[in-house]
């Protein structure tokens, strides 16, 4: 029954997802001018999940984890953390991944699209378009994650042949299972194309369960690219579920970091959150930075354990683009149906 309940959810969500994707890409087609803020993109879609009438009634913030504005060599995480951000983007010559999620009462569906006026990239963002569309027409339950895998390297592949490029699929970016209040569930559950894996590797497909299913497809000149880490900034944090308790109940003196404390606990659980989420929660506004105050709680908790930590992650080649495609789907607990798109 649970199940049940929770497939409805997703369905709803779901719903919400796929308006939100059609209004943010006629929201940029309609756009005037040939740059915008990459906050101006990140507000919208905040907006529109907010406004949304079924995710009022939510204990945690709806918006399931920071809004992704990832442009060109970067290819996720990348996202607004503070009100002052003045970063752009170029809508005629760039490419920009637009991830977002929502969630209620712990469900979250998560999806991600890849948009660019420039035509030099229409078969880049069509190549992950269509790994996703491959593999999600053909993954059921019991499926080994190799199998997978391979069959969305052999899905490239063919995209290759009959358009004439040579994209490559990124190797450690990967789709992911999702849990109730966990976007990144079972690590042995990870799908990760082009890669070198164990062809005996036994972990299978899991029944009953919501996967994220998402590929990053470079026009780099690397075989096997693999993304670095941005060390400059961190975008998102969660917290340990094991460590939520141990968060909640803890003493802290400093007065700023308990408010700080109080607003992870109350509004994010084990949610991804970024910095302006917090300040634009917090009673800090006495504070000449209170951003300064906030990344410094942040790195107090993360030094206890208590918070996990993500970089935006990128090509170190600013020439290379890369695009991304994601959908969450939900897989039956049988062999003999196929797997149902949610986003």
């Amino acid at each position: 029954m649970e199940i049940l309940i929770e497939l409805e959810t997703g369905i709803a969500l779901g719903k919400i997802c796929k308006i939100i994707k059609t209004k943010v890409i006629q929201y940029l087609d309609d756009y005037t001018q040939s740059v915008i803020s990459l906050l101006e993109i990140v507000k919208y879609i905040e907006n529109e999940i907010n406004n949304s009438e079924l995710l009022k009634d939510n204990k945690f913030n709806p918006i399931a984890f920071p809004v992704g504005v990832s442009v060109n060599n970067v290819c996720a995480h990348d996202t607004c953390i503070s009100n002052t951000d003045n970063r752009i983007f170029n809508l005629e010559n760039d490419l920009i991944k637009i991830d977002f999620g929502v969630q209620l009462d712990g469900i979250i569906i998560d999806n991600a699209l890849s948009y660019s006026r420039n035509p030099e990239y229409i078969n880049l963002i069509n190549a992950s378009k269509h790994m996703v569309s491959v593999i999600i027409e053909n993954i059921k339950k019991g499926d080994r994650i190799w199998d997978i895998q391979k069959l969305a390297e052999e899905a490239l592949d063919k995209f290759n042949e009959i358009k004439g490029t040579n994209f490559v699929a990124i190797s450690n970016l990967a789709g992911h299972q999702i849990d109730k209040y966990r976007i990144h569930a079972d690590s042995s559950q990870l799908i990760y194309p082009n890669c070198i894996v164990n062809t005996d590797r036994v972990t299978e497909i899991k029944g009953d369960s919501f996967y994220a299913i998402e590929f990053f497809v470079s026009n780099g000149d690397d075989k096997f690219p693999g993304m670095e880490h941005d060390q400059t900034k961190n975008t998102h944090f969660m917290v340990n579920q094991a460590k939520l308790l141990k968060l909640k109940k803890m003493k802290i003196h400093n007065l700023d970091f308990d408010k700080i404390r109080n607003i992870i606990v109350d509004n994010f659980g084990s949610l991804a959150f970024c910095q302006r989420f917090i300040a634009n929660k917090s009673d800090l506004s006495d504070l000449s930075d209170k951003y300064l105050i906030i990344n410094e709680a942040l790195e107090w908790f993360f030094g206890l354990g208590i918070l996990a930590k993500y970089p935006p992650v990128l090509d170190l080649n600013p020439k290379v683009v890369v695009s991304q495609h994601e959908e969450t789907i939900y897989i039956p607990n049988t062999r003999t149906k196929n797997a149902f798109v949610l986003s």
